[in-house]
């Protein structure tokens, strides 16, 4: 995201800085990816804080000066929650759809049973 966030459309850095940056932060990356194998302590999300150094207190880091942690982090889970019951309402409407349909199938076999059964009685009457 640091890098995308600093690079123009045609590729190019948007100073010397950022591609400094990027480059320290591509080479802590690809170091990190190695080690990964050896130790799960260090991996690609921390490499970002070996870069520019530690968090600081009361920030969300590429976020902005708005949202502090304790709303930011909120606003995540509320949207985790929220999709996870999006996927449920998902999942127990389609199975109304197929009862559903199952209903009207049943409901169309019993209307043509029915359909018969009133044009054969009325064959007889004649």
């Amino acid at each position: 995201m640091f890098i995308a966030s600093r690079t123009r459309s045609d590729g190019n850095f948007i100073c010397n800085e950022a591609r400094i940056s990027a480059d320290k932060l591509t080479q802590v990356m690809n170091q990190n990816i190695k080690s990964e194998a050896s130790s799960s302590e260090s991996g690609p999300k921390d490499a970002f804080e070996q870069v520019f150094g530690s968090e600081h207190s009361g920030r969300v880091r590429c976020v902005g000066r708005g949202p502090t942690p304790s709303k930011y982090f909120q606003n995540l889970e509320s949207q985790v929650r929220s999709n996870s019951e999006i996927l449920e309402l998902k999942s127990r409407m389609k199975g109304l759809e197929d009862k559903l349909d199952i209903v009207a199938n049943a409901l169309q076999i019993i209307i043509s049973n029915n359909q018969f059964q009133t044009s054969t009685t009325e064959t007889k009457i004649d």
